[in-house]
């Protein structure tokens, strides 16, 4: 872990602004600042060259990319976790699994760049997540969004705070409490869609699509940024009713941006409607009024579906 007086700011500064709206729990401060330092990894190698970006495919998760990006934010942050909480599991999507030792209950699942593809290209759309599981239940979690210069935490039972963080990432300042879209029907609404077409997901996503545009009467907008954090992010602050993550690389896919629209108000579960697990495949967030009607349309046109890879 640093122990520079820049670092050491920042982690103090994140544990003021924590306390500020209610989580006193050291936990939260350890995520909201390893999710920053992830993303000053993201931001400090974003547009550079395939070469400097050392761009790779993953065969054993459908050919999906990563970056070096990638590899340098899950140090920083597993550096951070780890200095803190050496006995924890962590969850990673580069690193894999490390189990917990000494009977420590708490599981960090972390994705350190969400959004590969999107940020491979040079676009902006990319996210870090990290949620904290207590007991096999959401506690905690933090998403930084480098590009928009946001910094998301939720804590279970204190709702969904977003603070602004300034153009190189060091200051916070708190801008407001999220809540989700108060709108009744998915009518003139905005949906976004996992972005990811293949041959597993292709087929179930396009007759989902179809039939949420007829549960919102031929009047409904979609859209994908490439990053389900992000899009889960869009549900919590209100700004869409509905998200569907159908390529789950793993629980950090789910786990952050779920907790964030739970606290915000809304709901997020599989396509059975029970709570999201290590084993979900398909899951559904919404602000809430028409996720009944939701689900029944996904367990009809995701029947028999594996995962994406």
């Amino acid at each position: 872990m640093s122990t520079s007086p820049e670092y050491q700011r920042l982690f103090d500064e994140t544990h003021d602004r924590m306390q500020d709206v209610g989580s006193f729990d050291l936990v939260i401060t350890v995520a909201a600042t390893a999710a920053i330092l992830g993303a000053r990894k993201v931001l400090a190698i974003h547009g550079a060259s395939p070469e400097t970006l050392q761009v790779e495919y993953k065969a054993k998760d459908g050919d999906t990319p990563r970056t070096l990006a990638d590899k340098l934010s899950g140090i920083a942050i597993k550096e951070l976790i780890r200095a803190h909480y050496s006995n924890c599991r962590i969850n990673e999507e580069e690193t894999g699994d490390e189990k917990a030792r000494n009977g420590n209950e708490d599981a960090w699942h972390v994705d350190p760049l969400d959004g590969t593809s999107s940020f491979a290209e040079g676009q902006r759309y990319s996210t870090v997540g990290i949620a904290v599981y207590r007991n096999n239940l959401p506690f905690a979690a933090a998403i930084c969004h480098p590009f928009e210069k946001e910094l998301v935490v939720a804590q279970a039972g204190k709702g969904t705070h977003m603070f602004s963080v300034d153009e190189h990432l060091v200051g916070l300042s708190y801008a407001r409490q999220l809540e989700v879209s108060r709108a009744t029907t998915l009518v003139g609404g905005i949906a976004y869609i996992d972005a990811l077409f293949n041959a597993k997901t292709s087929g179930p996503k396009l007759r989902f699509m179809k039939d949420l545009v007829g549960m919102a009467n031929n009047n409904l907008g979609f859209r994908m940024s490439g990053s389900n954090i992000d899009q889960q992010l869009k549900v919590a602050k209100g700004s869409a009713r509905l998200t569907l993550t159908d390529a789950v690389g793993g629980f950090f896919d789910l786990a952050a941006g779920g907790l964030a629209i739970i606290e915000a108000g809304g709901m997020f579960t599989d396509e059975n409607g029970r709570p999201v697990s290590e084993s979900t495949q398909v899951a559904i967030g919404t602000n809430g009024p028409f996720h009944d009607d939701v689900l029944e349309l996904a367990r009809l046109c995701y029947r028999g579906y594996q995962g994406f890879r």
